[in-house]
C-alpha cells in the first residue's frame, strides 16, 4: 500500500474503518471545543493543567492528523506486516476476517458508506470519543462556575 510505503499516515487514515474515522473525528471536535472553553473561561492558574489533560486530540488539526500522530512509522509497518494476498475469508456480521498467505489476520469492516476499512483500535477510539464528550460537558460546567465566580468577585464591596 503506497500510503504505508510513503509513511503517509494522513493518507492511510482513509483506509480505516468508518467507525474509527468517525470516532477520531468526534475526539477532535470534543477536544477542540474543550480547549476553546478552557482558554476562554478557566482561571489562568488552572489552564495549563486542564489543557494538558486534553491530550493530543486538542493538538491535532483534524481526524487524519490525529491518526497520523498515533500511528507513526512503526505502527504503519505493523499494519503493513498484516497485509498480503488473501488465502481465506470469513464473514462475521459486517466484518470480514481475512487470513493472508503470510499467516496474518486482518479484519475489515463494511461501513454505511459501502467501503471496507481495516479495523484499528476501533473499540478504544469509540470509548475515547465518548469519554471526550462527557469530559467536555464537565469542562463546560466548570467554565460556567468560573464565570459566575468572577462575576461575584466583581460585585464584592458594591451594594445595589
Amino acid at each position: 500500500m503506497a500510503d504505508i510505503e510513503d509513511g503517509d499516515g494522513e493518507a492511510l487514515y482513509r483506509h480505516l474503518d468508518e467507525r474509527a474515522r468517525h470516532a477520531l473525528g468526534g475526539i477532535i471536535v470534543a477536544r477542540h471545543k474543550a480547549k476553546e472553553v478552557i482558554e476562554r473561561d478557566y482561571p489562568p492558574a488552572d489552564r495549563s493543567a486542564a489543557l494538558a489533560a486534553l491530550g493530543d486530540g486538542a493538538l491535532a488539526g483534524n481526524a487524519a492528523s490525529l491518526f497520523a500522530r498515533r500511528c507513526p512509522r512503526a505502527c504503519m509497518h505493523e499494519i503493513e506486516r498484516q497485509l498480503g494476498a488473501p488465502s481465506e475469508e470469513k464473514k462475521v456480521g459486517q466484518d470480514v476476517v481475512v487470513r493472508t498467505a503470510q499467516g496474518a489476520t486482518v479484519t475489515l469492516h463494511l461501513g454505511g458508506d459501502t467501503w471496507y476499512g481495516f479495523v484499528w483500535h476501533t473499540e478504544e477510539l469509540m470509548a475515547e470519543r465518548d469519554r471526550a464528550s462527557r469530559e467536555l460537558v464537565q469542562i463546560e460546567e466548570n467554565a460556567s462556575l468560573y464565570r459566575r465566580q468572577r462575576s461575584l468577585q466583581r460585585g464584592v464591596g458594591t451594594y445595589r
